[in-house]
């Protein structure tokens, strides 16, 4: 395969997704259906490579790749350069390991945090590296266009690809989408 379609969904707040049109079907997915968090909002970074996987395509072999994203309205806006690497180092810090004696430890001091106020609760989250770490990216990280972040991404994915990113208005994908599925 030399060319690859790909509808993206990201950064409206939840749900991010792919879809890609091949030329004998079509594949979608949800960015939760991998990571298991509900509600998704990280860019689908494992929604892309889950999709090569399952369709057994090699990201080297992509030369052209064709991405809309509807999300105009935050084309230009500026980002933490990292942010997705900011949410994976907090989701870290967030999730238990499998050992059964850190899942009761990690509860018991979940619900002790419920119990305290908000100084102490911030206090948790900086005593942890991985909060730390969050913290300072979004106060003091660079921030860097939707577009170039996004870019980024798909080059690490697509090494070889030449990359044509279009962004279109999130309601209007809505409503082609009706309009078209409607005759």
């Amino acid at each position: 395969m030399r060319e690859l379609n790909l509808g993206m969904n990201f950064f409206g707040g939840h749900d991010t997704g792919i879809f890609a049109i091949f030329d004998d079907d079509c594949y979608g997915l949800l960015e939760e259906r991998v990571t298991r968090f509900k509600h998704d909002a990280l860019f689908p970074i494992d929604a892309i490579e889950e999709m090569l996987r399952y369709k057994r395509i090699d990201p080297k072999a992509i030369e052209q790749l064709h991405v809309g994203v509807a999300t105009l309205e935050f084309e230009n806006r500026l980002l933490p350069q990292m942010s997705y690497e900011m949410t994976q180092s907090l989701r870290s810090m967030l999730t238990p390991p499998d050992s059964p004696l850190f899942i009761k430890e990690y509860t018991r001091k979940k619900e002790a945090l419920r119990d305290k106020g908000r100084f102490s609760q911030m206090m948790t989250f900086l005593t942890n590296p991985h909060g730390r770490r969050y913290l300072m990216m979004q106060l003091t990280g660079k921030k860097r266009p939707l577009r170039e972040i996004v870019m980024t991404h798909l080059q690490r994915i697509f090494v070889h690809a030449k990359i044509d990113l279009s962004f279109y208005e999130h309601h209007l994908c809505h409503a082609y989408s009706s309009f078209y599925a409607s005759d």
